[in-house]
């Protein structure tokens, strides 16, 4: 499966691409100055040039107006001029600042010198610190070579005003009378104007020269400037269709990440948040793997819960009403049963005393009959006494008779009390069975002894001649008796674990009691929860079931 770049790092390449054609940018917009400096800077240098080439063909101007004015008034101002000229173009005097402003015809009418002066420095050496060819100063020196006889016919002129003329040597020591005259015709004539021509062809040429050279470097400056810009607005071009399809490709990127727009996004976010899960989230066809196609199926599923959650609170409340009526109604039974587990006890508890009693008369019974025995096998001396004694065990036999009945309808009430208990009074149930069964066998062997003692009594009065038929019914009687004890032991023995099984019946009971009582108060409380349950989800609005 084909992993898709993260917003992160989505947003990380956007960047770097922007960063890269923001750099892309930079550069060109820094050839685009760097060029514009060269055009700045081959401008500055034309014109420097053009300043300095100026200077040479203004000094010689200077020079010409200057000798020519000296030589028609003789003032020795412009002559001093004259020399000042040509030693600050030779260095020799210092320069007036800003030098290619208007300056000698300020101080040839007069004014003050209209700048200070700086540095002392050759106009050559100003040219070739310009920049200057070689072959310009060519030209240069070459004026400077044809300006020999202007030099020498200025400098005759100005000297013939002074009176003095040149000797054999060529130097100006011979004095005579100031020819004005040959001075003006000197400084005035066709030789003078042909020998300024020469000069200046040569310094014409190198105008053109310097002219041409810092042309082409203007050119060539502006040239690089015009392609610096044309590069950059490619690049600017290029940044900006780029940044286009950035952006594009970064739109599309976060629209299939998102699904949709974020406010559309947001809303749906808000809707779910306010409790509304009916809400319909709309999709693009294709949307498998977006935030908004997570979201629709993160709604889906939660009103899919809710609507479960919310069937499973009603069934919940419900069973917790039933499970709380009938645990009242078990507890309200419980309660009954254990009423009726105190009332067998306590029968029991009687039942257990009438059978104490019972043996306590079979005892004595038993002793009786053997005493009666003894009296019998001694020959029958006391009768009466034995009539007596007849008379007595009737009367307790009529005793044990009715401990009988009595014992019979106390197992019968037991029987019906354990069928009463159910599976828990099971034991019980055969256990009162048996103790019937031996009420019942008591009662049949007392009436059968009260017989038996009704005879006696009737053969007392024979009881001599009787005596030896007496003994062994003496002993018959004896030996019931002996069996009635033995019963009436076991009955009370059958009765203590009946006590015993009726006392943890009656625990039992106690613990199903409290029990119930407290499945009441947790199905009270689990219905409660379960109402709270259903008011928390009613909070949420969940879609109509399709």
């Amino acid at each position: 499966m084909k992993k898709s770049l993260t917003l992160k790092s989505t947003i990380w390449l956007f960047l770097i691409l922007l960063t890269m054609l923001a750099g892309l940018t930079l550069w060109g917009l820094m050839r685009i100055t760097t060029a514009q400096n060269n055009v700045s800077a081959a401008n500055a240098a034309r014109y420097q040039s053009y300043l300095l080439a100026d200077e040479l063909r203004q000094s010689s101007d200077d020079l010409t107006r200057l000798a020519r004015t000296y030589v028609v008034t003789g003032a020795p101002d412009y002559e001093k001029q004259y020399g000042d000229i040509v030693d600050i173009r030779n260095g020799k005097k210092p320069r007036p600042k800003d030098y290619e402003r208007i300056y000698w015809d300020f101080v040839a009418a007069g004014d003050p010198k209209p700048s200070p002066d700086t540095a002392s420095i050759p106009l050559l050496d100003l040219m070739k610190k310009a920049g200057f060819t070689e072959q310009e100063l060519g030209k240069l020196r070459e004026a400077a070579a044809n300006s020999d006889d202007l030099i020498k016919a200025e400098t005759v002129a100005m000297n013939a005003v002074k009176g003095l003329y040149a000797d054999d040597a060529g130097n100006f020591t011979k004095k005579g009378a100031p020819d004005a005259e040959l001075a003006r015709r000197l400084t005035h004539d066709a030789n003078y104007h042909k020998n300024k021509a020469k000069i200046m062809k040569p310094v014409n040429q190198f105008l053109e020269m310097l002219d041409q050279r810092t042309g082409r470097a203007v050119a060539e400056a502006e040239a690089a400037a015009a392609r610096a810009l044309r590069l950059t607005l490619s690049i600017m071009s290029f940044s900006l269709l780029a940044s286009a399809v950035a952006m594009y490709f970064l739109y599309r990127s976060l629209m299939r990440q998102l699904g949709g727009e974020p406010a559309y996004t947001a809303g749906i976010v808000q809707e779910v948040a306010a409790g509304n899960l009916a809400i319909k989230v709309e999709l693009r066809r294709g949307d498998r793997g977006s935030l908004l196609h997570a979201m629709k199926a993160m709604v889906d599923k939660l009103s899919s819960v809710m609507g479960e959650v919310g069937e499973s609170a009603v069934v919940l409340t419900r069973a917790a009403e039933e499970i709380s009526a009938t645990s009242q109604s078990l507890s309200q039974t419980t309660s009954e049963q254990a009423a009726s587990v105190e009332q067998t006890t306590a029968s029991v508890e009687q039942m257990s005393a009438s059978i104490a009693q019972n043996t306590e008369n079979a005892k004595v019974t038993d002793a009786i009959a053997s005493r009666a025995a003894t009296e019998a096998a001694e020959g029958g001396q006391a009768v009466s006494s034995t009539v007596q004694a007849m008379r007595q065990i009737a009367r307790k036999i009529a005793i044990i008779d009715d401990i009988a009945y009595q014992t019979n309808l106390l197992a019968l009430n037991a029987a019906i009390e354990a069928a009463r208990a159910g599976a828990h009074g099971k034991g019980f149930a055969v256990v009162a069975s048996e103790v019937r069964k031996l009420a019942e066998r008591s009662q049949v062997a007392a009436q059968e002894i009260d017989q038996v003692a009704a005879s006696s009594v009737e053969l007392a009065e024979r009881a001599g001649h009787l005596l030896g038929e007496i003994v062994p019914n003496i002993k018959k009687t004896s030996d019931l008796v002996q069996e009635i004890t033995a019963a009436s032991e076991e009955q009370n023995a059958g009765l203590a674990q009946i006590n015993a099984a009726v006392n943890q019946v009656n625990v039992v009971t106690q613990r199903n009691a409290s029990g119930s009582e407290e499945l009441a108060s947790t199905a009270q409380e689990m219905s409660r929860r379960a109402e709270e349950l259903q008011e928390a989800i009613a909070f949420f609005r969940l879609a109509a079931p399709r």
